[in-house]
This record gives structure tokens, sequence and C-alpha cells, in this order.
């Protein structure tokens, strides 16, 4: 797209060839607690932030650039892809197609396909592991297992083979 426009897969590549970009809604939110807190205590667990969502229409003209792009939707909905959207001021990133809505009115042409796209942000992570140890628990059977003496290996009797046919015979005999 032209004017700094466009919808690009994480390396740069464009994603869609579209005409143009009609619109652009863009949403910020965050939850708040509907509980009573005490005076001052309001802190930042009573308010958690929302992805992003982000809403384009784009325009796309001609029957065989029309039916690639719909072909592109119907693949990327199902996808597990990260775009980045550009625009002229800001660039908001690491978004996916969350859902779209199509339509070709006589208004806009027939030979014009306007495309609603919605789009939400992914917050990645990288997770965090520790192990702790707890040296001298409450409860002694909460701490981890201690051998203070020797063990003297055993060989285990043999079993006998349980089989669907031994356990039917017994069943049948009793």
């Amino acid at each position: 797209m032209a004017n700094g426009w466009g919808l690009y897969n994480l390396d740069g590549s464009l994603t869609f060839d579209v005409d143009t970009c009609i619109d652009l809604k863009f949403s910020n939110k965050a939850k708040v607690s509907n509980f009573p807190v005490e005076t001052g205590g309001f802190a930042s667990y009573n308010k958690v932030n929302e992805p992003n969502a982000i809403k384009v229409r784009l325009a796309v003209g001609g029957t065989a650039r029309m039916a690639a792009f719909q072909a592109a939707l119907m693949t990327e909905v199902g996808a597990p892809s990260l775009y980045n959207v550009v625009t002229p001021t800001m660039t908001y990133l690491n978004v996916t197609l969350e859902s779209y809505d199509h339509s070709q009115t006589a208004e806009n042409g027939v030979n014009l396909l306007l495309v609603d796209l919605s789009l939400i942000e992914i917050r990645e992570v990288t997770p965090a592991y520790t192990t702790v140890t707890i040296p001298h628990p409450k409860n002694p059977t909460s701490g981890p297992k201690v051998v203070n003496g020797k063990v003297q290996a055993q060989t285990p009797a043999s079993p006998v083979p349980l089989t669907l046919q031994n356990v039917f015979y017994k069943a049948e005999n009793d």
C-alpha cells in the first residue's frame, strides 16, 4: 500500500496485496475491579491492561486480486501468524487476525471488495522458573525425602503374567 500504510509479516514483507486502507480504529482498554476498595488501597492489581484491538478496512479491486485476497484471508484467520500494522504515525506490533468481514455493494462497485479485519495484540512473555527449597519446614513430611540408612537390594519375585485369558479363566472357575 502507498502512503506508509500496510499489514506486514514480522520479516517485513507485505502480508496482503490491497489497493488502499480506508479506515483504521484502535482500541486500548484496561479492566478495573468493580468491588469496593479501601481508601488508599487502589493498586496495580486492581487495574489490568487488555490487549490492544485494531480494526482495519481495506479495499481490493479486480476479480483475480479479490479472489486471491479472499483465499489468503481464509488461510490466515486460522493461522497463528503475527503481523505489524504500519501507519504513517504509528506501528502496532505483534497482532494476529482474529476475524474478518467482507462486502461488495452496488454503491462501491461490484468489482471492489471491502474487507474489515479485526486484529488483536498478542503479548508474548518469557517464562521464568525457579526452584525453592525450604530448609526446615514446619511439617517434616513436607520436606524432601531423606534416606539415612543402608538399603539392601532385593530381587523381585517373578509375577504371573496377567492376560485377559487368565482373568476370564479365573472368573469362570471361581
